[in-house]
């Protein structure tokens, strides 16, 4: 009876590690990771903003002409989008404001939903055109670089390492 009863408590307790020890290597290949390895990333990163590594004029190795070209396209796409931006906080504001009315009104939070989309795709329009005319400013090595570079900002805002402005 002892034996059994024994036999059955390191069953239990081999049971129970094992366990733990595939939870933990699910956990690790769903890619969440321990608190030392965020720090260590986050510290690989602040060294890399510090050293201006990030900086898209540095990693592009730009001339001084593209630099005063590269501003004046920037300087254009933001005179497009800035008040794009503030429409749409205001239709926004708008739809909220309808939604906390007793009775809401369907047909204006749907034009105002139509409203919102229109401004979303003029920035992205913008937008668009602002990478094309970027890329024309560029020659063949930069614009491998700033491919990778873009690619590395869409890894890090699916990993949710970049902030938002």
């Amino acid at each position: 009876m002892k034996k059994i009863l024994l036999t059955l408590v390191i069953l239990f307790i081999s049971d129970f590690s094992y366990s733990q020890v595939q939870r933990g290597n699910k956990l690790q290949r769903r890619g969440m990771i321990d608190r030392d390895q965020l720090r260590e990333r986050l510290e690989q990163r602040r060294e890399s903003i510090h050293n201006g590594e990030s900086d898209p004029k540095r990693i592009l190795n730009l001339t001084d002409e593209q630099r005063k070209s590269f501003r004046e396209i920037n300087s254009n796409h933001l005179s497009i989008t800035k008040p794009l931006k503030k429409e749409m906080m205001k239709k926004k504001l708008e739809m909220q404001l309808e939604k906390m009315e007793d009775k809401i009104d369907v047909s204006t939070v749907n034009k105002l939903i139509d409203e919102i989309s229109d401004l979303e795709a003029e920035m992205r329009k913008s937008g668009f055109s602002r990478n094309l005319e970027i890329r024309s400013l560029l020659d063949d090595e930069q614009q491998i670089r700033l491919d990778r570079m873009m690619q590395m900002r869409k890894q890090m805002k699916k990993t949710g390492m970049m902030r938002r402005n």
